[in-house]
């Protein structure tokens, strides 16, 4: 298993939104109209960050902060 040192602005940031999704599937956010394009806009980098992962635990490359962000890049849903 690998580590990752994060700093704590970091952790603070993603604890907030792990609370803010825990909140929004307490109410039922994926029966709202606008949950399935939001979450199709977002498999693209779902599939960057899986591919990274196989190659890291491949022994390929090593994760980096730069190709993880470089992978994770995203501009959200349009709402039009």
């Amino acid at each position: 298993m690998s580590t990752v040192t994060i700093s704590a602005e970091r952790y603070l940031s993603l604890t907030r939104s792990e609370l803010v999704l825990e909140a929004l599937e307490a109410v039922g956010v994926e029966h709202w109209p606008w949950y399935s394009s939001s979450i199709e806009s977002i498999h693209p980098a779902i599939k960057k960050i899986v591919k990274l992962y196989e190659a890291h635990l491949k022994g390929e490359i090593e994760l980096t902060k730069e190709l993880i962000d470089g992978a994770t890049d995203y501009a959200g849903p349009s709402r039009e």
